[in-house]
């Protein structure tokens, strides 16, 4: 929100610049707690579906690198 925070009028200008007095003076709106649980249990199941991945994808990596290799000493 620093762009819109920057075009409100203060004292008959625009904000050049942030200051303490402009920050102590915001409202953050903070989700309620439930919701709050669900977004960190959606994430939760993205990092491990993510890990999940990388394993597979290691495990493949393997298995190319072997099948390669017992080509190449045939």
């Amino acid at each position: 929100i620093y762009e819109e925070i920057r075009g409100q009028e203060y004292s008959g200008g625009g904000v050049p610049h942030l200051n303490l007095s402009i920050i102590s003076n915001l409202r953050v709106p903070i989700p309620s707690m439930n919701r709050q649980e669900e977004v960190v249990a959606d994430i939760d199941g993205k990092m491990m579906l993510l890990a999940s991945l990388r394993a597979m994808k290691a495990e493949a990596e393997a298995a190319t690198q072997n099948a390669l290799t017992r080509i190449w000493e045939s």
